[in-house]
C-alpha cells in the first residue's frame, strides 16, 4: 500500500452533529427555526447550497457573505472545543503509521474548517 486517504467529514471526525450545532444557531439569528430534517437536504452539499437552502427556509434578507461568515467563525469557533472522532478512526491510523504508510485527508469542507478539526 502506498498511501491511504481518508475524507473527513463523518469518515474521521462526527462533524455532522457540530454542523448541526451552528446551523441551528445561525437561523436562529436569521429568525427561523432548524432541525435535523433540514439538515438531512444538506449532508454532503456545498456551503453555497447550504446558504441558499436557509435563506430560503428563512425568507431572511441578509447577503449570503454574511450568512457564511456565521457558519464558518462558528465552526471555527466550536471545532477549538474539540470534535469526536469516529469509533476505530484513531487506531486505524496509528496503526497505518506504525507501518509507515502515508495518509492524506481530503474534504469538500472549507480550509478553515478542516484546519479547526486539525488542531
Amino acid at each position: 500500500m502506498e498511501a491511504v486517504f481518508f475524507d473527513m467529514d463523518g469518515l474521521l471526525v462526527d462533524s455532522e452533529k457540530v454542523w448541526l450545532e451552528i446551523e441551528t444557531r445561525v437561523m436562529a439569528r436569521l429568525g427561523a427555526e432548524w432541525t435535523p430534517q433540514h439538515q438531512a437536504h444538506l449532508v454532503g452539499g456545498s456551503m453555497e447550497r447550504t446558504l441558499d437552502y436557509m435563506l430560503a427556509v428563512s425568507g431572511a434578507d441578509v447577503p449570503a457573505p454574511t450568512v457564511q461568515e456565521w457558519m464558518v467563525s462558528g465552526m471555527v469557533e466550536r471545532l477549538a472545543e474539540g470534535v469526536a472522532v469516529m469509533p476505530g478512526a484513531a487506531e486505524l491510523l496509528e496503526a497505518l503509521r506504525d507501518e509507515g504508510v502515508p495518509v492524506g485527508l481530503v474534504t469538500s469542507s472549507m480550509r478553515e474548517i478542516a484546519d479547526a478539526v486539525l488542531k
